[in-house]
């Protein structure tokens, strides 16, 4: 059943999870340079146009694979719908996390290179939030699996 809008919604889920491993987290910028903090590693860019890339963020990129693995799996069980609710709390859990991932390796970014740039701007990217959605459409599609649970006990109650 791929036509349900909770299949929908987990899918979307799926697409945000993987746009995050390529929109910024985090951002710190002044005149000179500009440091770009995401799931796949961090970007300093300098005027002169050198860019140097490391750091792979390990927690927030495993996480996020666990993500969206959990996310995949509750779409392939989708004739369970006990199951799939049980996942869909489990995915609740791997998104805060991740969210809480992405705080504490946001704080530790700060930390190491907010002191090397003086009067530098900081701003969160569409990644930071990218969870949050996820939340939001997990919520949404928990609601459609409940509802169709309940349509289904009815119809066998109806048919004794």
């Amino acid at each position: 059943m791929l036509q349900r809008i909770q299949t929908v919604l987990l899918f979307a889920m799926i697409v945000f999870t993987v746009v995050l491993y390529f929109v910024p987290i985090f951002i710190i910028k002044n005149e000179l340079t500009t440091i770009v903090f995401g799931a796949l590693g961090t970007k300093v860019q300098n005027v002169a146009g050198t860019a140097a890339g490391g750091n792979f963020n390990l927690l927030v990129a495993g996480i996020a694979a666990l993500a969206l693995l959990s996310t995949s799996f509750t779409i392939i069980n989708y004739k369970n719908r006990t199951l799939q609710l049980k996942l869909s709390l489990f995915n609740t859990f791997i998104y805060l996390s991740l969210l809480a991932a992405m705080i504490y390796s946001q704080s530790g970014f700060t930390d190491k290179y907010a002191k090397l740039m003086i009067g530098a701007k900081s701003s969160y990217g569409f990644g930071f939030f990218v969870p949050a959605i996820c939340l939001i459409l997990n919520m949404i599609s928990s609601r459609f699996i409940r509802r169709d649970e309940k349509t289904v006990k009815d119809a066998f109650e109806r048919l004794r």
